[in-house]
């Protein structure tokens, strides 16, 4: 019980100082009440989240992310710091949560947008290729060359 007992440098209980101070919390919530999953990106830019499948920009096909449960009817999900997609919580299971923005310039099966030009290349110079015969290479091997 440190609080009570007098500090050596003031002389003073923390306790007795405290109401003094007039010191207001920084953060009346002092840290998030929220869970943090690890989840694989799937091909179909879904994650998947207690029996629920959510969409992610399709950019994020295959990395790992943080699905992060609000408790708040909302869940979110983040690639590193950076948030990439918020949904409403699904209620029940098997539910399919989608905002079709994350599919936006994906391209499907049957249609196509417009291809995107290649960069044009600078010529590649060719190398200088020295021929020789193959009987130079015969010093080299140890085996009796059948002629």
């Amino acid at each position: 019980m440190a609080n009570v007992r007098v500090h050596g440098t003031t002389q003073v209980r923390p306790v007795d100082r405290w109401p003094k101070e007039g010191l207001k919390p920084m953060n009346p919530t002092p840290f998030e009440v929220v869970d943090r999953h690890t989840l694989k990106v799937s091909t179909d830019c879904l994650v998947s989240f207690e029996a629920n499948r959510y969409s992610v920009p399709f950019r994020f096909v295959g990395q790992m992310v943080h699905v992060q449960d609000d408790k708040n009817g909302r869940i979110r999900i983040f690639s590193g710091q950076e948030l990439i997609a918020e949904h409403a919580k699904a209620v029940g299971k098997g539910k399919l949560v989608i905002d079709k923005k994350h599919f936006e310039g994906l391209r499907t099966h049957g249609h196509h947008r417009a291809p995107t030009p290649m960069p044009k290349l600078l010529p590649t110079p060719v190398p200088e290729v020295v021929q020789r015969d193959l009987s130079i290479y015969d010093q080299f091997s140890d085996e009796a060359v059948i002629k």
